[in-house]
């Protein structure tokens, strides 16, 4: 997704960021409490999809789309933490407002930043053991 951003076909679609900002100020506005875990992460999905599609490379928006449908399975088996999701919202808004600015190498760096918050935060940490050639769960 990072380097998407950096694409140089890179375009905003003025609508489609006019509705992600405002689904984000939806969530933060009670959205985040009264949402199916369903829709939250459609909401969410949506919005890194979105971002990708604006590259132009549809190389990009279908490996992204693909991981949506991987994460899907995974995190409808996770208990939803919604405390974290005012944190999430607030930075995809920052997101939004530094591509907004133009400021595409600084929202590509948020970006990745973002995205390794939120994996670290879903998936368990892993040790990887190079002597023995085996990862293992960090206790």
């Amino acid at each position: 997704e990072s380097a998407a951003v950096l694409e140089p076909t890179f375009r905003i679609e003025r609508e489609a960021f006019r509705q992600a900002r405002e689904q984000q100020q939806a969530l933060l506005q009670g959205g985040l409490l009264r949402l199916s875990r369903a829709q939250l992460f459609k909401i969410n999905s949506e919005l890194h999809e979105t971002i990708v599609s604006w590259s132009g490379n549809e190389f990009f928006l279908d490996a992204i789309k693909k991981v949506n449908r991987l994460r899907r399975l995974i995190e409808y088996r996770v208990t939803l933490d919604r405390s974290r999701l005012t944190q999430q919202c607030h930075e995809h808004l920052q997101i939004l407002d530094l591509l907004e600015a133009g400021e595409v190498t600084e929202a590509s760096g948020y970006l990745r930043r973002h995205i390794q918050g939120a994996n670290s935060l879903k998936s368990p940490s892993v040790d990887h053991d190079t002597s023995r050639g085996r990862a293992r769960k960090k206790s």
